[in-house]
């Protein structure tokens, strides 16, 4: 595992959501390829500015594919994986992405590899204790303490078993609709 000194801080937001075409210098001083946001950098965004609120934020992080780096080689095995820790006054934060093009090169010399994966997957694999920090570094950020994360973990989990259930009595009662999903309500989260 790897760590830092301190988490980097979320500067303010400006409101611009939208990256042109071409590269240009980031908020962290950065040679990024300038793109339209992703809708989770979007939610985060307008959650900073005031246009949105963190339920929203929350609704498309657990349905965001985010990029995990790691010093490890990406296997099927993703226990193996060492990905980068930053320390929070004495707590592992760990650094996930909304898309590679976020991931500075500090990180990315400490972590060669990445993997994409489901948020929803990954809050229900982080240790207990562990928080969670949000493309670090950039202003379409943010963090979340471990008994954020664990809060989170737990409602992701009942979601899905919900969801599970409603299928499973879908397919006894012959309906055959999939149960729809439900809304995870961060109001809940300590710590958020």
């Amino acid at each position: 595992m790897t760590s830092s000194e301190d988490t980097p801080t979320t500067p303010d937001l400006a409101a611009d959501e939208t990256v042109a075409d071409e590269t240009s210098t980031d908020e962290t001083g950065t040679d990024a390829p300038e793109r339209e946001a992703t809708p989770l950098e979007a939610s985060i965004l307008k959650g900073q500015t005031g246009e949105g609120d963190m339920n929203e934020v929350i609704g498309q992080f657990v349905n965001a594919l985010i990029v995990v780096p790691t010093a490890t080689e990406v296997t099927d095995d993703l226990n193996a994986l060492e990905p980068v820790l930053f320390d929070r006054e004495g707590m592992p934060m760990l650094a996930v992405f909304s898309h590679i093009d976020r991931v500075p090169e500090q990180v990315a010399q400490v972590a060669g590899y990445a993997v994409q994966m489901p948020a929803a997957e990954l809050v229900q694999a982080i240790p207990e204790g562990t928080g969670l920090v949000v493309n670090p570094g950039h202003t379409a950020g943010f963090e979340m303490l471990a008994e954020g994360v664990q809060q989170l973990a737990h409602d992701v989990r009942g979601m899905l078993e919900a969801m599970e259930q409603g299928q499973a009595a879908a397919g006894a009662g012959g309906s055959g609709e999939p149960a729809a999903p439900k809304k995870v309500d961060p109001s809940g989260i300590p710590n958020f």
